[in-house]
């Protein structure tokens, strides 16, 4: 019994951005910046990390912030671009649509990594990840007109990928992706 307490006691961790990240979720939910309602937001969100307790991620313990914030501002950007392209697509009557439903075989079989790089597949309009497992990703591709498009939405999950590993994956994922890099652009300098 009294081993169960000091292990739920250790359990019980505080995280200072998620505090805040609740605070000002409160406050917009509130919708008005005043100190109660900062104060408020302060006790709901300890008592929501004391009732809820955090999780150990173990990926989130090797983040690189200057690789998070790019990753977040390339899917951005794709979010932006594939927006307009999906919609042009729609808006072209005349023109059929072939979708297809393709294996991608990723790089890490990490639970997170694979996850994430599914939801940032999924965030972007043109693609939707229908199941991931074992270091794999089942994706829906709207508009694969041909054999060429679909090699692109391939390497476009790739690429996710490895903004994901850059941002949270091991030193060897990372080394890997930046030996890879490397050998494609030797590749691409030498057919040139």
């Amino acid at each position: 019994m009294k081993e169960q307490k000091l292990r739920r006691r250790r359990s019980v961790r505080f995280s200072v951005l998620m505090t805040l990240g609740l605070v000002v979720v409160w406050i917009m939910l509130v919708g008005e910046i005043t100190v109660g309602a900062a104060v408020f937001g302060l006790i709901v969100a300890v008592a929501v990390q004391l009732l809820f307790p955090i999780p150990v991620i173990p990926q989130m313990g090797r983040m690189r912030i200057l690789r998070l914030i790019w990753m977040i501002l390339v899917t951005l950007w794709g979010l932006a671009t594939a927006s307009f392209v999906v919609a042009a697509q729609v808006l072209a009557f005349r023109r059929r649509t072939r979708n297809s439903v393709v294996n991608v075989d990723l790089r890490s079989k990490d639970v997170f990594s694979s996850t994430l790089t599914a939801v940032l597949v999924t965030l972007v309009p043109g693609s939707v990840v229908l199941e991931v497992y074992g270091g794999r990703l089942l994706v829906h591709v709207f508009d694969t007109q041909d054999e060429a498009s679909l090699e692109h939405w391939i390497e476009g999950v790739h690429k996710q990928e490895a903004l994901v590993l850059r941002a949270f994956g091991t030193p060897e994922e990372v080394a890997a992706i930046r030996q890879e890099s490397r050998q494609r652009r030797t590749g691409k300098e030498e057919t040139a």
